[in-house]
């Protein structure tokens, strides 16, 4: 986490990740760089007592051989006006030659107590190069973020032939798009929860519901 006054976004960010990991920079000869493009963001709240506040951030950068990707929170002197929480992303590119392609990257932050902290909390604003900016708004406040157990998410996958292969692969498959987004190698961890079907009656039916719970390793 960091602290400052203004937002700029190229003079702070640098000035926050610089003195934040120089030691680190030099001594694996990593150079930090804010991620030009934010892509997308999830938030949710982990269900434990107190709620955390989890904000998983995918960007973009144009080189390959990226490293030690961070999503950091800026702490506020004051609360800002519009209620909307500010993140810089950045990770560290090797100072030799690299491939110029784009590379998928994520990193997430955790809030425990984001609802003691922040009551003024109404979305995130996640920051990248120039227009590299994304910005969630939650449509009522803190209500208004999706709530899951820190197991993981669930996903139900559904055979209507009671087939429980086929429904165990529709829940893995759905949980692996949500969770990996446009990560080429994003891997999911998943737990079979539950499994329940119908059969027989008059109109015979056979269908089955398998639910797993997942997250992103």
């Amino acid at each position: 986490m960091c602290n400052f006054r203004g937002f700029g976004v190229s003079a702070a960010t640098a000035a926050l990740w610089l003195a934040t990991v120089p030691a680190l920079a030099e001594d694996i000869k990593l150079a930090p760089i804010t991620v030009p493009k934010i892509k997308s963001a999830d938030v949710v709240v982990l269900t434990s007592d107190p709620g955390i506040l989890r904000v998983t951030a995918y960007g973009e950068v144009p080189t390959s051989g990226i490293q030690g990707t961070t999503l950091t929170r800026v702490i506020y002197v004051m609360p800002p006006g519009d209620g909307i929480q500010d993140y810089v992303m950045t990770s560290l590119k090797p100072d030799g030659i690299v491939a110029p392609v784009l590379t998928p990257v994520k990193a997430s932050d955790e809030w425990p107590d984001f609802q003691q902290e922040a009551p003024w909390l109404k979305g995130i604003r996640i920051h990248g190069v120039g227009k590299g900016v994304y910005e969630k708004k939650f449509e009522n406040g803190l209500a208004g973020i999706e709530r899951y157990s820190a197991e993981g998410r669930q996903f139900t996958g559904t055979s209507n032939d009671g087939d429980m292969q086929k429904a165990l692969a529709d829940a893995i498959e759905q949980a692996h798009k949500a969770l990996t987004r446009d990560m080429a190698d994003g891997q999911i961890d998943w737990t079979l929860k539950a499994v329940n079907g119908v059969r027989g009656g008059f109109a015979n039916h056979r269908s089955i519901s398998v639910t797993i719970t997942a997250e992103l390793n």
